[in-house]
Formats: C-alpha cells, structure tokens, sequence
C-alpha cells in the first residue's frame, strides 16, 4: 500500500486528547538529550506519525500537541516496518559539495534526512545533523527540533530513562531552534509548522494558563506555514481542527478560557474552508480530514455532503493505532447522526 506525504515534509494525524487533561499528562522529557537512546528501531509506524491520540477527543490544542511527521515522498507500508540498519553508512556522497551556492547544506542530504527520519533511523539522522551542528541553516534547524522531538515522545513514557522536572526546558529548547530558525529564514514553511506544533507543546506543559494564551500563537503560525506553502495540506487540516476544537467547548469551557485571554474568533465556515482546500489538494488520503469535513458540514447543516465525507472517512483503511480511534469515532458521528 502506497501511503501520500505532502507539504514540507509533514503528514497530518492529529493529536486528539481530553480537554480535561492536566500538564501532568504530557511525556516527561529527559535531562540530556544525550541519554535518549537514538536508534528506536522498534518504533512503530503509528508512533512516527504526526500526533497521539488520548481521551476518544479532538483536542490537541489545550493539551500540549504531541505532533510527530513524515516526509513528502511516497512510502511503501508494506516496507516501512522494517528494522533500520544499525550501522551509519558512509557520509562522505552527502557532504560532497552541491552547485547550488544558495544552499547552506546539498538538497539530496535534506532529503537524505527525511528518508531516515520516515523510516525510523533516528541514530543515522541525528548522527548526520551532528555533522553539521555548526552550520546556521533553516532546513537543517526545524529538522533537529522535528528529530528530537520525536526522540522525546518514544522513549518519553519510561520512567526509567526520563524525569519529568525539565520537560518544560526540554521543550523550549527545541522552540528556541525553531525560532532561531525563523530568524534566518521567515520564510521557512515548515518552521512556522512546527514553532506552532511545539509552542503548543512547551505551553501545555507549563500549564493550562499558558495553553490558553498560546492559541493565538499556534493559529498565527499555521496560517503563515499555509501562506508560504499553499500546497500543505497537514497545516490546513489542523488549523481547521483548532477552529472546531474551540467551537465544540461547552459554555462553561469558553467562559473559562476567557478568564485568562480573550477567546479567539473561530467559526465552523473557516473550518470547512480549510478541510475543503486540504481534500482538493489531496482528495480522499486524508482519514482525519475526511471526519473532520464530514462534520463541520454537519454542524453547518449541510448534511447530504456530510453524509458523503463521513462515508469517505469510513472507507479509508486504518494503517495505524491512530487511524482505528479516528475510524471509531468517525463511526460513533455517524451512526449518532444519519
């Protein structure tokens, strides 16, 4: 089975938690990243993928994302379970020089780094990016925060290896790369992505207060990462889940996030906008998206496309742990609806 990624190296499977969810519930992160084992070969595909899903909810937003990625190539899950090599090939064709003198690091190391990064190979591509930890570059920061990141969230939940105490700095850390990464490049797509994926994260560790006041933060990113890529799809559909997400807040919830900031403008119509130009541009790969659409058009009254979505979302095949609990809930709408 041939999996699409699109759009700066991100596929979208959106965290879902509870909104009830404390900051205690994000994955204690270690003191030095040097402890964390690299090489996570038993890592499974569903914890590669951008997001975890907790308490059967959509809300990713209030509750520190955990948001994970793969890169924008086609990938055969039928090869993709497969152990990494434990041993780092030779480097020297990748750090040969490129004519492109625009370019701070060769474009075929960039994608060198998204294949180990798809595939698991996380001793090969931090051991690669050591390689370059002198050089200042965009596309090689936001791919480290995007690294260790993921490093973090395997290995997170095993007490053993991790204390909880610095998981905020842990966190900031990796923000500090991505904004430094902004500041050579503004214009980085994918940067923008993930300042808004691990603001999200660092703020729902640091408590539900700062949460609330980040998602203007997080929202301000994810459009400027669909400006500058209008072809990402992964960005459109979680920007469109944090209008829904808030949307769905019972009054009590709303009256609550507006004692500690003004409650953000949000609305079904911008929702649905966004899954649309996401399921245009890659009609019917998107599982979450496929729910998502189904439903803002239900809530718009639009029910005869919400039928149609949602039956969309119900025939798409369930590749990861992820998948299963959106296919669950997305059947639950369903049969609750029609």
């Amino acid at each position: 089975m041939i999996t699409r990624y699109t759009g700066c190296g991100k596929r979208v499977c959106t965290l879902v938690t509870s909104l009830k969810a404390s900051s205690n519930s994000l994955y204690a992160l270690p003191r030095d990243l040097s402890s964390v084992p690299r090489d996570l070969a038993g890592v499974t595909r569903d914890q590669q993928y951008r997001g975890g899903f907790e308490g059967g909810r959509w809300w990713g937003l209030l509750a520190g994302g955990i948001l994970a990625a793969s890169v924008s190539h086609e990938v055969d899950e039928t090869d993709s379970n497969a152990a990494p090599s434990s041993t780092i090939p030779n480097l020297d064709p990748l750090l040969s020089t490129t004519d492109d003198t625009s370019l701070s690091v060769p474009p075929h190391l960039l994608t060198q780094l998204d294949e180990w990064y798809t595939t698991g190979q996380y001793s090969e591509l931090m051991s690669l990016l050591d390689s370059f930890a002198d050089i200042e570059c965009a596309e090689l920061l936001w791919r480290r925060a995007r690294a260790e990141w993921q490093i973090l969230k395997s290995v997170g939940q095993d007490p053993s290896i991790l204390g909880r105490s610095d998981r905020v700095s842990q966190i900031q850390g990796l923000v500090d790369l991505l904004d430094r990464a902004l500041e050579l490049d503004e214009r980085c797509s994918a940067a923008h992505h993930w300042k808004a994926v691990l603001s999200n994260a660092c703020s729902g560790s640091a408590g539900l207060k700062n949460q609330f006041k980040n998602l203007e933060t997080m929202r301000y990113h994810l459009e400027q990462a669909i400006e500058l890529d209008p072809t990402d799809t992964d960005s459109m559909t979680l920007l469109g889940a944090w209008h829904m997400e808030l949307l769905e807040l019972s009054w009590v919830q709303r009256n609550f996030i507006s004692l500690f900031c003004t409650f953000p403008n949000c609305s079904y119509e911008q929702a649905l906008e966004l899954f649309l130009r996401a399921e245009q541009l890659a009609p019917a790969v998107s599982l979450s998206n496929s729910y998502l659409t189904g439903k803002a058009c239900f809530r718009l009254g639009r029910k005869t496309e919400a039928k149609r979505f949602l039956e969309q979302a119900l025939d798409c095949h369930a590749v990861t742990k992820e998948d299963q609990i959106v296919l669950e809930e997305a059947k639950r709408f369903y049969n609750s609806s029609f």
